[in-house]
């Protein structure tokens, strides 16, 4: 059985269709599905397992892996306009984005740069999801993504009285962070 429809039945149909949960959800999983395949597939796996060195280093260093963490994810850009962008975007995600930084690099050349900032479990699918959230992000409005940092977080620390941060000093500290 074969049943034409009047163009103008089919526009109701299509109309009455776009304004279920269903056509809702499905356009909804679409829009995702697009955004999360902005990402390099290939740098998007080099930082995953880049998270995952970075969390194994972290834990086999005696760090404590019930903190919580704060996850700094560096972006940068050739120019402050484009990179705010991109900024202000991820503070609509619900990120906090530090103060953007000129910072100089090979040859004298300089690009603006700044943190997009979370705070998690030092869990591997949860940062592995604010990568590629970001490395999108970083896609679509033509940044670069630099990867993320954290410190490590002593387990037996304490919160110290106000005046005793000679404790905190570390005189090996290089400054490279994980």
């Amino acid at each position: 059985m074969n049943i034409q429809l009047q163009p103008r039945a089919l526009k109701l149909c299509d109309e009455r269709w776009r304004q279920t949960p269903a056509c809702v959800k499905m356009r909804v999983s679409a829009d995702l599905f697009e955004e999360r395949a902005m990402a390099n597939p290939e740098q998007l796996e080099e930082q995953r397992e880049e998270t995952r060195l970075i969390i194994e280093e972290l834990l086999d260093d005696g760090s404590d892996p019930d903190a919580l963490y704060t996850i700094e994810h560096h972006l940068s850009a050739d120019d402050f306009e484009t990179l705010e962008k991109a900024a202000v975007e991820a503070f609509k995600l619900g990120y906090e984005v530090t103060d953007p930084e000129e910072l100089e690099v090979e040859e004298g050349d300089t690009v603006i740069c700044c943190d997009i900032l979370s705070e998690c479990a030092l869990n591997r699918e949860l940062i592995d999801a604010q990568v590629e959230q970001l490395m999108n992000l970083a896609e679509k409005f033509g940044v670069d993504y630099d990867g993320w940092g954290t410190y490590f977080e002593d387990p037996n620390g304490e919160d110290g009285e106000e005046g005793d941060d000679e404790d905190l000093l570390d005189e090996d500290d290089d400054g490279v962070r994980h």
